[in-house]
């Protein structure tokens, strides 16, 4: 058997642990300035009300209304108390964005609203008695409504790609339970308790592909940490397809390694082949190693990553990292 890859290396771009980091490096980004505003003739006013709009971006995927809430509150104040533009505005977009992205349609909905009362707002009180041109004005205007409008738009295609790839998982589920009780009706006259698969039963995969001749180790963590039930699925799918692939292609002779571990807050699937193997990137493959798209989207859909194509030497490798503590499957 070839040696294991090193499977934390493999990289996870939208776990749950990278995303907040990405939030706190934009967060303190955006907060580099209003640290440099007390040297300045920055009214302090102006400070204090920046900090309050752009700290609560440190929540805007774990809380995404109430940071909303909070940046439209603080702006509303600022537009109360000072007749100028600061540099705190820029936490707006941003947290427009996450709760279309994040929250449900109607709170979205809510949120596009009132930012777009404050877009209207915000250069009325800017430009009242300033004597600027017609043109000057509109311009204050639509660019404001129009960074709003765009911002909303943007986190509406992620909430809705998410919501695709969520149904494209929970499809799968249907389908699969819907085959597993074609094959006990089919032997079976009872009423047959088809119970959903799950990341335990892989030892079950494991065992039969033994069975079929196949030489297969595996390393399953016992006993495996809980998991959601559709995480579960989706690691017992991806080994599933994969033993299948291995079989039609990898040849007779071919040695199966299944890897399933729980590594820090990651299910981290791995299986390796060192059979004949195949050339091509994970797009080209797709014709040639039957399930690989759908794979691919349901882990994409629980914000996790999937890795499948030649290893060196020979054979094929498929690595996954399904993140445990994300809110709901993403896109």
């Amino acid at each position: 058997m070839t040696e294991r890859t090193d499977v934390p290396a493999l990289r996870r771009p939208w776990s749950e642990g990278r995303s907040r980091a990405f939030d706190a490096v934009l967060t303190t980004v955006l907060l580099l300035p209003v640290l440099v505003f007390p040297f300045t003739s920055v009214h302090r006013s102006a400070t204090l009300l920046s900090f309050i709009e752009i700290v609560p971006l440190l929540m805007r995927r774990v809380q995404p209304a109430g940071c909303f809430y909070t940046v439209t509150a603080a702006t509303a104040l600022q537009l109360a108390l000072i007749d100028t533009p600061i540099w705190g505005q820029v936490a707006m977009p941003v947290a427009v964005f996450a709760v279309a992205a994040y929250e449900s349609t109607v709170t979205a909905r809510v949120a596009l609203a009132a930012s777009l009362v404050l877009a209207v707002a915000g250069p009325a009180v800017w430009v009242a008695g300033e004597g600027l041109p017609a043109q000057q004005v509109l311009l204050w205007f639509s660019t404001a409504i129009l960074l709003m409008v765009a911002s909303w738009a943007l986190g509406s295609m992620v909430r809705a790609r998410r919501a695709y790839a969520a149904e494209v998982l929970v499809r799968g589920e249907r389908l699969e339970e819907r085959a597993a009780l074609a094959d006990d009706l089919a032997t079976d006259d009872g009423e047959p308790d088809v119970p959903p698969h799950g990341v335990e039963d892989v030892r079950s995969l494991v065992e039969q592909a033994r069975q079929s001749g196949m030489r297969v180790d595996a390393e399953v963590a016992d006993p495996m940490p809980e998991v959601p039930d559709l995480t579960g699925l989706t690691a017992y799918r991806i080994v599933q397809e994969a033993l299948a692939n291995v079989r039609a292609h990898a040849g007779p002779a071919a040695a199966v390694h299944v890897s399933v571990r729980v590594i820090g807050v990651d299910l981290v699937v791995e299986i390796l082949d060192d059979g004949v193997g195949t050339s091509g990137s994970l797009e080209e493959l797709q014709g040639e190693r039957r399930g690989l798209a759908g794979i691919r989207e349901l882990v994409s859909g629980h914000g996790g990553h999937l890795e499948a194509g030649p290893r060196p030497g020979g054979g094929f490798a498929v690595r996954a990292r399904l993140p445990l503590l994300s809110r709901e499957p993403q896109a």
